[in-house]
């Protein structure tokens, strides 16, 4: 009966070892889990970050050309301008 009982008794302490080391893993898993989920929810936002300034640069890019196209007819009228109010015709080193 004594055999039997420590028997049981180093059965359940290797069992509970057992369980301990289990729960030891599980947890370990746990925690690199939730660090792999706020590295994600990290490159999600800064996708979104980079989405935004992407669109502001964008934004900025076509309004740069705007201006630049705006100027350019604005110097070409005024050349032409110029050149008629000096010559009567267009200068002849002119491209108005």
């Amino acid at each position: 009966m004594d055999n039997e009982m420590a028997s049981l008794t180093a059965e359940t302490k290797s069992i509970r070892l057992d369980i301990a080391g289990f729960q030891s893993r599980v947890m370990g898993q746990e925690h690199r889990v939730t660090m792999v989920e706020a590295q994600v929810a990290s490159f999600r936002d800064r996708d979104q970050e980079l989405l935004y300034l992407r669109s502001k640069l964008t934004d900025l890019e076509d309004r740069s050309r705007r201006d630049n196209v705006r100027f350019l007819g604005f110097l070409k009228q005024w050349r032409a301008r110029i050149c008629t109010r000096s010559y009567g015709r267009c200068c002849p080193n002119s491209r108005a």
